[in-house]
């Protein structure tokens, strides 16, 4: 049986750390989440993957061998800063394929450390004139709203009121702290940072490097805020979720999935069963090599250009004429 596994890679130039944006504090600049990150997702009968890494300076997609037995799809020919790839394998579970040995995701450059102090210096104070130390702590001028959803995700907060869905669940023993100014998720992410949008009759739904991971979000038309769709307690548990959006949303990997689906279950047990006489890479036999050989070719979709923009209150449903071309099909 062929499996495969999607990678995503996000890179950044180190001049594009800080993004100017127009956060309603006093602290003009959010800094970027994340710099280099890879995202492997894969959907297969025995579960989802989903695992983020994090890459150096000169990184770029997981290389592979050839007596890795894996043949990955064409570069995509594109300026943006993420790119996808296919892996597959006629041999390989999709566990097998994910052997690229990146260190795993750790901290989140985002968070602003003068930010923190603030906020435990007051809680401090807080906590030595009350038993429970449970005061709620406001926003200050030194902290931008990028900055406190950062803290959050790294556990040093927990955010209460009504911006909570944009941060991890409640963490114990950490100052709650409030927002003062008003919060849209587009305070919270750069043009480099969405991905994908898509939207069809009431709904729209953006794919956007979100500190540090992959996340969709969710609004109507009804409900004009942004709402997370995948956990953000959890990302391990978002792979079948994403996949979907970008197979069945986005429809970006629609010439891979033709391909796949020419090599039916009789020809899948009959190239299983059947030993290969040779097992030189160079000189593999088999409608499944074939095959390989065609997915080598294949160029994955690239999904609709979406400014950041597209995620304002005010614009509502239809912002762009590019992404609703491309989704509505």
């Amino acid at each position: 049986m062929i499996s495969c596994v999607f990678a995503l890679i996000f890179l950044t130039a180190p001049n594009q750390i800080y993004d100017q944006s127009s956060l309603e504090s006093p602290n003009q600049w959010k800094q970027m989440p994340h710099l280099n990150r890879l995202v492997l997702l894969s959907d297969s009968y025995k579960g989802s993957f989903y695992s983020a890494y994090k890459i150096g300076d000169s990184g770029g997609f997981p290389e592979i061998k050839v007596e890795d037995d894996i043949f990955t799809t064409a570069d995509q020919s594109t300026h943006k800063p993420t790119k996808l790839r296919a892996y597959c394998s006629p041999t390989l579970s999709s566990t097998e394929i994910i052997k690229f040995f990146y260190p795993k995701l750790e901290g989140h450059e985002l968070s602003s450390e003068k930010c923190r102090k603030v906020i435990y210096k007051q809680w401090d104070g807080s906590k030595d004139k009350t038993k429970s130390g449970n005061q709620i702590i406001s926003q200050s001028s030194t902290c931008s709203n990028s900055d406190i959803i950062g803290l959050a995700f790294q556990g040093d907060i927990s955010i209460v009121g009504g911006y909570n869905r944009y941060a991890p669940s409640k963490n114990q023993n950490v100052p709650l702290v409030a927002f003062s100014n008003t919060l849209d998720l587009e305070d919270l992410v750069s043009d480099r940072q969405l991905y994908a949008a898509w939207e069809k009759d009431e709904s729209q739904m953006v794919l956007v490097w979100y500190y540090g991971q992959l996340h969709l979000f969710k609004r109507s038309r009804e409900d004009k805020s942004w709402w997370p769709m995948t956990d953000l307690n959890n990302p391990a548990k978002n792979g079948a979720m994403i996949l979907n959006f970008l197979r069945n949303r986005l429809r970006l990997f629609q010439e891979l999935d033709q391909l796949l689906g020419r090599y039916t279950w009789p020809q899948i047990l009959t190239d299983y069963f059947r030993p290969l006489p040779n097992l030189n890479p160079f000189n593999k036999i088999g409608k499944a090599y074939r095959l390989m050989a065609e997915i080598s070719s294949v160029t994955l979709q690239e999904p609709a250009t979406a400014p950041s923009s597209y995620l304002r209150r005010t614009m509502g449903l239809s912002a762009s004429s590019n992404v609703r071309a491309f989704s509505f099909r």
